[in-house]
């Protein structure tokens, strides 16, 4: 955006003050002029987010504090994989911080506000993207101490020294058994899966 003059002064780019106050190592910025084209981009699950300035952002910000008898806001859209909480938090966190900083720079209240308009994700919680996998590394963690209490009663019971009298070495009781055990586990990952989609999705 260019700089524009209003009646009282001259005034810079307000959006390319909040982007300069961005924090990099929590933002890859890439600069775009089609909005459709960025909106693909999250989509294609390249990017998390589109940050959209509206036409005459900086102009309409400045009449609204000049005037405070105004009530009028200027929004700030951002249309976000949302699906991916911590990130979603963090994008929205560094934006709102660089609002902030712009503002008291500026020396005037922040007559914008911050619309949100998920692409994926919409009112997702950090608890939809965390159980799915505790539930997957619980299944296959009880599938291993399985292994394990199993392995350890058929010795304490004789039953694995009857089977090392047979032709069959060590290496392939162990493999009979993590390989037994991991087909198990799979199924019972696949079968919570399976539920967990066809209930909550």
């Amino acid at each position: 955006m260019k700089d524009f003059t209003v009646p009282g002064g001259d005034f810079t780019s307000l959006s390319d003050e909040i982007i300069s106050n961005l924090d990099n190592k929590t933002v890859n910025l890439q600069y775009m002029d089609n909005e459709d084209e960025a909106l693909d981009k999250v989509e294609n699950g390249n990017a998390y987010a589109v940050i959209i300035f509206p036409d005459k952002f900086t102009e309409d910000v400045y009449k609204s504090a000049i005037n405070p008898n105004s009530s009028e806001t200027t929004d700030i859209t951002i249309k976000a994989d949302e699906s991916i909480v911590n990130v979603k938090n963090a994008i929205y966190g560094t934006l709102a911080d660089a609002l902030t900083a712009t503002m008291d720079n500026e020396g005037f209240k922040s007559p914008i506000d911050i619309i949100e308009d998920p692409v994926y994700g919409k009112d997702a919680e950090f608890i939809d993207f965390f159980v799915p996998g505790i539930m997957a590394f619980v299944v296959y963690l009880l599938t291993t101490l399985l292994t394990l209490i199993s392995f350890v009663s058929e010795r304490v019971s004789g039953t694995l020294e009857r089977v090392l009298a047979t032709p069959v070495t060590e290496g392939e009781i162990v493999a009979g058994y993590g390989i037994a055990f991991s087909i198990i586990g799979t199924i019972q990952a696949s079968i919570l899966l399976i539920v967990g989609i066809s209930l909550l999705i």
